[in-house]
């Protein structure tokens, strides 16, 4: 009995300690009831027909959280106070840096998401982070941006925390995606303001003349490409056409991550006759480092091929790029307009060839009557006062008031009227002009005295040309405004106002003395020439004489 009554208690001593044991065990490996894992793993704001994974990164092990790969390490650091959210979870750039190892992400273990409602969801995920990978559908021109979502033990209410992977931790079952969708910007930069054009504030259209430098920026941020693309394929090329009015500088061709200049080797520069593309390698874009301030600038120079009035100088930017490893997106496209003027020319090639804001007109000194083409059809007259009349156009030069203030500056174009009395001008930007005849029309006085010309322009936000005006002589002469599809194209442009005459008087003719004319003096001339010739023969004829008597 005593045998049996000490083994009796050694069994229960035993079991007294296994179950110790197993209660001991229990709470250390196992979290107790007192502690319940979330049911589900959310994903919203990603667009039907994606394709969503989740590699688990953080995995719980004895009750303790831990990373769910030994490779991991050094990819992250796991704080010992999970209730740290901040040093806990992965840094931006350590998210994107597991996201870009193709062979890390093989290595860990994975759940789908899928298509509940307008959410992805992964039920019964087991415990830990995961890395979140979202594929846009076919079409979907987005790049979706890594994200982390965890699958954490929740305190159940009204029990005590049984360890440190209950509430305490500030992960999150539900994670909300951030997609980017390039946007591709183009505008002008270090524009100089002038004073003369209406809305010159807008950054995709300005005013020129011809030999203006204009500079530019190509805005196109570059999204996180993870490493589904490095077997795949990976473009992103930023691609620019000029149209023949603007010369582009190659040499000015920079590119830029913010403000520091980017590597050539990290870029496929080249170049051509009209324009230039930018092709990124694919292992810089696999660099996890942020590229999300991308841009491009360079210089194009206004030139003597630039289209004048409504008639547009473009620059087209245009971006290509991967939108998955085997799709690509090349719709992005932004474009900046660039205008140029001219005088008595074209207004719009299709709906306005020419136009006149000045005729050269001559004036009767006597009756003051105006003597040109139109109103003195078939008259020789007529015809000479307008044709060959010589002009110089300058900037208007400050308290200039005559020719001579002009005389040591540099004219910006010289113009010889024609048949029609007019003069010609073009490549000319908005702003005050001062005109100078330097040589008459035969028969007519010369008028040097400075004409101010303005022109005036007013751009719409888009850039586009709304309308422009020209003033001769502090009189507005002509206004022009244009009328625009919603492809930005011309459709009509409307003309308000008439041409300005620049006069010249006509030359009064030389004196007469009612009949005989200039021969008068010719047959006096020769009156007074033969009575020297009588009187020097007489004179001889006496002096020989004497001296003969002698």
């Amino acid at each position: 009995m005593l045998f049996r009554s000490m083994k009796n208690n050694f069994i229960k001593r035993v079991a007294t300690a296994i179950l110790a044991i197993a209660v001991v065990v229990g709470f250390t490996q196992l979290p107790s009831s007192a502690a319940t894992l979330d049911g589900k793993l959310t994903i919203k704001n990603v667009e039907d027909g994606a394709t969503v994974v989740g590699y688990q990164i953080v995995k719980e092990n004895n009750g303790k959280w831990v990373k769910a790969h030994n490779d991991l390490t050094g990819k992250f650091d796991l704080n010992k106070d999970p209730g740290n959210d901040k040093t806990f979870k992965p840094s931006h750039e350590q998210i994107h840096a597991i996201a870009g190892d193709a062979a890390m992400l093989g290595k860990l273990e994975k759940i789908t998401f899928n298509r509940v409602g307008s959410d992805y969801v992964a039920n019964a995920p087991k415990a830990g982070m995961y890395l979140v990978l979202v594929k846009p559908k076919a079409g979907d021109t987005s790049v979706y941006t890594p994200m982390i979502v965890s699958a954490d033990y929740i305190q159940d209410a009204g029990k005590p925390e049984s360890s440190e992977l209950d509430a305490k931790s500030k992960f999150y079952d539900t994670a909300y995606a951030k997609k980017t969708t390039p946007e591709l910007k183009k505008e002008i930069i270090n524009k100089p303001a002038n004073g003369k054009v209406t809305g010159d504030e807008t950054k995709v259209g300005d005013t020129h003349k011809v030999g203006d430098i204009v500079e530019f920026k190509i805005s196109a941020p570059v999204p996180i490409y993870s490493a589904d693309y490095k077997t795949g394929t990976l473009k992103y090329e930023i691609k620019d056409t000029l149209s023949k009015g603007l010369t582009l500088d190659e040499s000015s061709i920079k590119v830029y991550n913010d403000t520091t200049e980017v590597n050539a080797s990290n870029y496929k520069l080249t170049k051509d006759a009209q324009g230039f593309t930018v092709a990124f390698k694919k292992e810089y874009l696999l660099d996890t480092s942020d590229k999300s301030k991308m841009n491009v600038q360079y210089k194009a120079k206004i030139n003597d091929q630039a289209a004048t009035g409504f008639d547009q100088n473009t620059n087209t930017a245009s971006l290509d790029y991967s939108t998955s490893p085997s799709t690509n997106n090349d719709k992005q496209k932004s474009k900046t307009y660039h205008y140029t003027f001219e005088i008595n020319g074209n207004v719009h090639g299709t709906h306005m060839k020419e136009t006149k804001e000045l005729i050269k007109a001559g004036v009767d000194a006597t009756t003051g009557a105006l003597i040109t083409k139109e109103t003195t059809t078939g008259l020789t007259s007529g015809k000479t006062a307008q044709k060959g009349a010589k002009f110089k156009l300058y900037k208007k030069k400050d308290g200039a008031t005559q020719a001579s203030d002009y005389a040591s500056e540099t004219a910006i174009g010289e113009s010889e009227t024609d048949e029609n009395g007019l003069m010609h001008f073009k490549g000319l930007d908005a702003g005050e002009y001062a005109l100078i005849e330097t040589k008459a029309p035969t028969g007519y006085a010369l008028n040097d005295t400075p004409v101010d010309i303005e022109i005036t322009a007013k751009l719409k936000a888009d850039g586009t040309l709304e309308s422009y005006s020209t003033k001769i002589g502090g009189v507005t002469t002509n206004t022009y405004k244009a009328t625009y599809n919603g492809d930005k194209v011309v459709t009509k442009v409307d003309k308000t106002g008439d041409a300005a005459a620049f006069n010249n008087y006509k030359l009064p003719p030389l004196p007469s003395t009612g009949g005989m004319g200039v021969y008068l003096f010719y047959i006096i001339g020769a009156a007074i020439l033969a009575t020297a010739g009588v009187m020097l023969v007489r004179h001889n004829r006496n002096k020989k004489n004497q001296a003969m008597v002698k």
